[in-house]
C-alpha cells in the first residue's frame, strides 16, 4: 500500500532480505503507551495468524490500516481493536453467520447470542429451547470445546456484520453511539477471535492491564 517497499533475492528455497526503505514509520505509535501497546497486540495475532511464505496481502493491508488509525486516533480504540479482530478472524477462516438466528431463521430482533464456537447467532427463544444458559458470555475458551455465549444487541450485530464484510479502506467507518454497545462490541470481538485461536497473548494483557483505571491509579 506504497508505505513501505522491500527489495530481496531468492536462493534456493529462502528470501533474503536485500533492501528497503519506509515510507510510513508510524511514529505516532510511539507518542503514547496505550497506543503502542494496542500496536503491539495487533503484530501478535498477525503473526499468529500467518504463515512464512505465505500471500497474505490482506492480513497486512488490515495491520497498517489499523496503525494507522490508532496513530491518529481516528476512531476509538475500542472500535479500532474490535474491528481488527472481527476482521482478522474472517479473513483466517473463521467468519461467522451474522445473517439470522441458526435456529428458527429470525432475521430481526432487539437482543440475542452469539454461539461464538460455532460462528452462529441465537435468539432468546431459541437458546430457551436448547435448555442453555449463559454461563461463559465474555470469557474465551483456551479449549475450544466449551460454549461461549455472548449476549448483542441489535446495533452491536450490526457492527460485527460490517466489520466482517467491509471493505477493507471502509473497515472502521461506522459508529456506536451508545457507549455499553461499544463496550460490548470490543468486549465480543476479543472473545470472539481468542476463543477462534484457543489462546491469549501477553500483549493484549499487558494492554488491558495498563488501560485499567486501577492500575493507573496506582502508578500516580
Amino acid at each position: 500500500d506504497g508505505r513501505m517497499n522491500f527489495e530481496f533475492y531468492r536462493k534456493g528455497t529462502v528470501n533474503i532480505l536485500k533492501g528497503g526503505s519506509v515510507n510510513d514509520s508510524f511514529y505516532d505509535l510511539s507518542r503514547d503507551i496505550d497506543r503502542l501497546n494496542l500496536a503491539a497486540y495487533l503484530c501478535e495475532v498477525t503473526c499468529e495468524l500467518t504463515d512464512e511464505g505465505e500471500p497474505a496481502e490482506a492480513m497486512l493491508r488490515l495491520l497498517l490500516n489499523s496503525f494507522y488509525a490508532i496513530g491518529h486516533e481516528l476512531y476509538p480504540q475500542e472500535l479500532i481493536k474490535g474491528a481488527f479482530e472481527m476482521r482478522a478472524a474472517a479473513e483466517s477462516g473463521y467468519e461467522p453467520d451474522l445473517a439470522c438466528c441458526s435456529g428458527c431463521g429470525l432475521a430481526e430482533w432487539e437482543h440475542g447470542y452469539l454461539d461464538v464456537m460455532n460462528g452462529a447467532l441465537l435468539c432468546p427463544a431459541c437458546l430457551q429451547k436448547r435448555g442453555r444458559e449463559v454461563k461463559n458470555t465474555g470469557v474465551y475458551d483456551d479449549l475450544r470445546e466449551a460454549e461461549v455465549l455472548c449476549p448483542v444487541s441489535a446495533a452491536v450485530r450490526a457492527a460485527l456484520d460490517y466489520c466482517v464484510h467491509a471493505p477493507l479502506g471502509r473497515l472502521f467507518s461506522f459508529e456506536l453511539k451508545d457507549t455499553e454497545d461499544l463496550r460490548t462490541f470490543a468486549k465480543t470481538a476479543q472473545t470472539y477471535l481468542l476463543s477462534h485461536l484457543g489462546r491469549g497473548f501477553d500483549s493484549l494483557d499487558f494492554y488491558n492491564m495498563m488501560r485499567d483505571p486501577k492500575y493507573s491509579a496506582k502508578g500516580t
